[in-house]
Parts: structure tokens; sequence; C-alpha cells
């Protein structure tokens, strides 16, 4: 009888499905997972900071967009041609004048 050669998986499976992994020696596998469990709670805690701040500064960004936008309205606004209160005279007005 032959034994057939087992194939490894594809790499996808294995992506998705890791061996697990052995305890350290010296660490019984209860204490391992405990320590495992610790890592998973500190990684959680950091990704949970860093979108709150990755929040905190697209809210920011936003906000300095917002200022520009007003301020460029307020240049436009100043740049803008005038109509001045009191119209000029033209030559028209200076035959009525008479």
């Amino acid at each position: 009888m032959t034994k057939k050669k087992e194939q490894p998986p594809p790499a996808e499976e294995a992506a998705r499905n890791p061996p697990p992994l052995p305890a350290p020696d010296g660490m019984s596998g209860v204490e391992y997972i405990r320590q495992l469990e610790i890592q998973n709670a500190d990684r959680l805690a950091y990704l949970r900071v860093f979108q709150a701040a990755s929040s905190q500064v697209e809210s920011a960004i936003a906000t300095l967009q917002s200022d520009i936008r007003q301020i460029s309205r307020g240049i436009e606004a100043r740049n803008a041609p005038q109509d001045s209160v009191i119209p000029e005279n033209t030559p028209d007005d200076a035959v009525n004048e008479e």
C-alpha cells in the first residue's frame, strides 16, 4: 500500500486558518492562552486609541477646511469691485445740471 503524500494547504487557506502556535517551553497551555489574551486586549486598546485619534484629526481637518472657505469668501468679497454709494457724473448728467 502506498501512502499519499499530504499536500500543503493552498496559501489562501493557510492565511485564513493558520496552524495553532505551540506554547513556549516551560509554559503551560493555560498560561500561554492567558498571555495571548492580555496581548490581544492591549492590541485592541491601541487600535481604539488610534481610531479615536484618527477621528479627531479628520474632524480638525474638516474644521480647518471650513475656516479656509470662509476666509476665501471674505477675501473675494473684499476684492470684488464695489459700486460707490454716490454715482459718478456721466456726460448725460452734465447736460441736465445746466
